[in-house]
């Protein structure tokens, strides 16, 4: 049993992996409130590959997963960003 972790996280990333392309997002791995651009990295770093912003945001915003923070923007370097947080939370 020593030698199977390897096993053990290969499974995990797979199950993780398949979790998000059916819309199972992440929130454990960002804070309480996040961009959708956070959230989509995110998503692509456990994937390991880009998604198309657009897709992406359609498809989170079609099944309603994730609801606006009234009033909170995250600033930056950039334009400011609104915040979102986990709708079943």
């Amino acid at each position: 049993m020593a030698f199977d972790h390897a096993d053990f996280v290969r499974l995990a990333v797979e199950t993780t992996r398949t979790e998000i392309e059916n819309l199972e997002l992440p929130f454990e791995f960002l804070p309480k409130t996040f961009t959708p651009g956070e959230l989509q990295a995110c998503c692509e770093a456990i994937l390991g590959h880009s998604l198309y912003k657009a897709n992406f945001r359609q498809r989170i915003e079609a099944r309603n997963l994730v609801e606006v923070v009234p009033g909170q923007m995250r600033t930056g370097a950039f334009r400011p960003a609104q915040l979102y947080r986990n709708r079943g939370t």
